[in-house]
């Protein structure tokens, strides 16, 4: 809710990990299924939710397409991996004429 409420619009799932339970699509689509209804009830647009299941260790689904029979059974290999998925998001409008503003989390001095 707290990147919601921060403007964040475009929303990227990576169940990572998928190693662990043999790439089961059962497993990738319980989560799917409850994490789903969750953010768009806090607001955000399905359409600007991507969900994709990746082995981060492996590099399995990350960089290029899945090739691990076990997840093409059912994933295919066809969608896209995370990083396409991230190179597609929508760049925000941004207004250049105004002054620039952001958030300072943390400020430390030198003595």
């Amino acid at each position: 809710m707290l990147a919601r409420s921060l403007g964040v619009t475009q929303l990227i799932v990576a169940l990572n990990k998928m190693e662990r339970v043999d790439y089961e699509e059962a497993r990738y689509y319980y989560i799917h299924d409850l994490v789903l209804p969750f953010l768009i009830g806090i607001g955000f647009k399905s359409e600007d939710i991507k969900i994709l299941p990746i082995s981060g260790i492996l590099g399995e689904n990350v960089m290029t397409k899945p090739t691990e029979p076990r997840l093409t059974s059912w994933y295919g290999t066809d969608q896209e991996c995370l990083i396409d998925v991230l190179d597609g998001l929508r760049l925000p409008q941004r207004s250049y004429t105004r002054p620039l503003r952001l958030t300072v989390s943390d400020y430390v001095q030198k003595t």
